[in-house]
């Protein structure tokens, strides 16, 4: 499943290359990578899928900031899902 997430977020997203490692950082948030480098640790975030009928619908990556903060740098819909929303 993590991997369809990957591709949505591959889809969604022009790279960001760390010019050291020269990986993916969306691929690292998406995968939850983690690292003794502080810069390519991404051990707080988390991967989130909201799916209907085990299809999945959308995925957004989350950060935690200790227990009271969340950020959502990234958030994916699957394209036959696009351009859908109600007025």
């Amino acid at each position: 499943m993590i991997v369809i997430v990957w591709e949505m977020m591959n889809e969604s997203f022009d790279p960001i290359i760390d010019c050291h490692t020269k990986e993916n950082l969306i691929q690292s948030v998406t995968y939850n990578q983690v690292s003794n480098l502080t810069r390519i640790n991404f051990q707080h975030f988390y991967t989130v899928i909201l799916e209907k009928d085990d299809e999945i619908i959308s995925a957004a990556s989350l950060r935690t900031h200790g227990t009271k903060i969340v950020e959502m740098p990234f958030v994916t819909t699957h394209e036959k899902y696009r351009h859908q929303g109600r007025w």
